[in-house]
């Protein structure tokens, strides 16, 4: 059976909720997928004693590190030249995927062939109650320069795409994500759906932050970027 999507995983702690998030893949209604899971530099012995359970399962390859980069984008490029299927998602240890994830992205990006990627919303919760989040539907190409209203574990990614795009900017500490869907907004057609395809796990009291803050570095790469495709 060929693999259709690579998930990408980097974590450096919170344990409980990484192991939570890996079970959501394991209940992906699309059996066709391989998870790789990078150790960003983690010292706990509840880490290692949820990435070794896992790591028993095939389908999954766990890769540790011993220094905490504290820069994601190093981590995602570096495990996204070991994917090895057609599309690649990206999951964070407090995000979990709906278990239509991959059947429903994935079936668009079959759909819509001259699309670069696919997205959907998500839910947002706090342990006590949950709202629906859609800014993802007011996206535009000219928008995103702006405002991020796409978080990046609601893509599905042609992984040609990514790598199209110039993969993550490993000058970035934060936002990188970001930073990729505006270069790709510009580059790829999209398709996307109203779905709430991802669960995010607000903490109380952090903010949930949507503003550019992605700095020179990020702009100069844009402008040097020059829109290429249409939506």
């Amino acid at each position: 059976m060929p693999l259709r999507c690579s998930f990408i995983v980097v974590s450096h702690a919170r344990y409980e909720l990484l192991d939570l998030a890996i079970k959501s893949l394991l209940a992906q209604d699309d059996p066709r997928w391989e998870v790789l899971v990078v150790d960003n530099g983690s010292t706990s012995d509840g880490m290692r004693e949820v990435l070794t359970r896992h790591a028993a399962d095939t389908r999954f390859r766990v890769y540790r590190f011993e220094e905490n980069l504290n820069q994601p984008a190093v981590r995602w490029n570096w495990a996204l030249g070991l994917a090895r299927s057609e599309f690649v998602a990206f999951l964070d240890s407090d995000c979990e995927k709906e278990p239509f994830f991959l059947s429903l992205l994935g079936g668009l990006l079959d759909a819509n062939p001259a699309a670069g990627f696919a997205f959907g919303g998500m839910t947002v919760t706090d342990g006590r109650k949950e709202r629906p989040h859609r800014y993802h539907m007011d996206a535009t190409p000219e928008r995103i320069l702006d405002r991020n209203y796409i978080d990046g574990g609601s893509v599905l990614w042609r992984r040609t795409s990514i790598l199209e795009a110039g993969g993550f900017d490993e000058r970035l500490h934060t936002n990188e994500d970001w930073d990729l869907l505006r270069r790709a907004f510009h580059l790829f057609p999209f398709v996307r759906t109203e779905a709430l395809v991802q669960k995010y796990k607000h903490v109380p009291g952090r903010r949930m932050e949507h503003r550019n803050e992605l700095g020179n570095a990020a702009d100069e790469a844009l402008v040097r970027s020059k829109p290429v495709g249409r939506v």
